[in-house]
């Protein structure tokens, strides 16, 4: 089984790139394209080039709305040490080079409705807060960071908001500009965009308010990762170099090993260290993508049966 962990980082907040306006450390979205009133805000369908580059691959609306295609796919949860058929919803926007940042409703066999979590991994920091007060006010929010490795001088991303209808469908419409973090004096910028729905049902109001806010942060990248092995005498008995994309899936200890010691040093020479112990089953290695964002991948261990 793979596991994600993150390292929430703060850091100063300034605004980048002439097209980005004021100095706030925020920035409302707004693209001037129409949405339905009742679709609701649900998150972003993250690029690093306008969907307008994009208009001769895609089949596109007049009025640049980008539908995404619901993908259902069948496996199996363990609940009360049995196994239950469960059904996992991703929506994949064909055609569109990106990664969606968003939380939906799919509807279910049953006919309940599930809010499913959807990114690739390459938004970390994943944090989705929900209250509601006399079943009729809903208060939501979504928000995550990107971690970009230190040395590229071209980030560029453009955060597109994904709406969902009544129906269930969902899909992205193209943003104004595009943003990027940075270079100078702070390493972060973040950017928003909120929602307030209000409608009737009979006698009864009902409201929901959500914000969708995504981060971004330069960070050292991971050069190398070391594994280092302990015995029961905490005597190291065997230690592994591996460059971060080259860590294997699975790793096995030796018969004799106690715990890991698991280093990734970033290219800054400051070095993080994650210890597991045989209750551990996956650790995890921080790398930079191609894209320049790092991302937390997990790694299955092994432990020896005697």
């Amino acid at each position: 089984m793979k596991t994600k962990k993150y390292i929430i980082i703060l850091a100063c907040c300034i605004l980048a790139a002439a097209f980005i306006l004021g100095m706030t450390g925020v920035i409302n979205l707004s693209t001037g394209i129409q949405v339905k009133n009742s679709d609701r805000l649900v998150g972003f369908l993250i690029t690093q080039s306008s969907l307008d580059q994009d208009d001769s691959q895609l089949t596109q609306a007049a009025d640049y709305h980008y539908p995404a295609t619901r993908v259902e796919k069948q496996g199996t949860i363990e609940v009360d040490d049995e196994e239950e058929p469960y059904t996992e919803v991703e929506y994949v926007f064909e055609g569109i080079d990106g990664f969606p940042f968003m939380i939906a409703d799919a509807k279910g066999e049953n006919g309940v409705n599930t809010s499913t979590t959807i990114s690739d991994g390459a938004v970390s920091d994943v944090q989705h807060y929900l209250s509601q007060t006399n079943d009729n006010v809903t208060e939501e929010s979504l928000i995550g960071t990107l971690y970009l490795a230190r040395g590229k001088d071209d980030y560029l991303f453009f955060f597109n908001p994904i709406y969902q209808t009544a129906d269930g469908d969902v899909y992205a419409v193209r943003t104004a500009s595009g943003m990027a973090p940075s270079l100078g004096l702070c390493s972060s910028v973040s950017t928003h965009k909120t929602q307030d729905l209000s409608w009737t049902e009979g006698i009864k109001t009902f409201t929901r308010s959500m914000r969708v806010e995504v981060k971004m942060l330069l960070a050292d990248k991971p050069v190398k990762v070391s594994i280092y092995q302990y015995n029961a005498d905490h005597e190291l008995i065997r230690s592994d170099e591996y460059d971060p994309l080259s860590v294997p899936e699975t790793f096995s200890p030796r018969p004799v090993a106690e715990y890991l010691v698991i280093e990734t040093e970033n290219e800054g020479g400051d070095s993080v260290r994650e210890i597991c112990g045989k209750k551990d089953e996956s650790f995890t290695v921080k790398l930079a993508r191609e894209d320049g964002i790092c991302v937390a991948e997990g790694h299955e261990i092994i432990w020896p049966e005697w």
